[in-house]
């Protein structure tokens, strides 16, 4: 089920009365849609894995692009980090020698 809201009809009704919008040129606004494909940010999760305790959890969730770097949030806390590197986001979450940070990628498969 899709929920509009009122202010989103009023807005849809305003845009449906402005002529010449890029985005309804079929070729522009081809362009943009790959455009949006090609520099979508890639997801992914950290996953730290307890070495003694054979546990796994998932400690944060984040995004990468090329430009920004990644963006990390933190499952508890509330935590947001800022980095340049998967290096850097494994450094923030590896647990001193007791857990080991993996980053997955979402929608990648499964290593084995």
């Amino acid at each position: 089920m899709t929920m509009m809201l009122t202010r989103d009809q009023d807005q849809a009704r305003e845009r449906e009365h402005v002529p010449g919008l890029l985005l309804e040129v079929p070729e522009f606004a081809t362009a943009m849609q790959e455009m949006i494909n090609r520099d979508a940010p890639r997801l992914f999760a950290v996953v730290r894995e307890f070495v003694d305790s054979h546990d796994v959890e998932i400690v944060a969730w984040g995004m990468a692009t090329e430009k920004s770097g990644m963006q990390v949030h933190a499952v508890r806390g509330g935590m947001i980090l800022c980095l340049r590197s998967p290096e850097m986001v494994l450094k923030c979450f590896d647990g001193d020698g007791h857990a080991v940070a993996r980053i997955m990628w979402v929608g990648d498969a499964v290593e084995r």
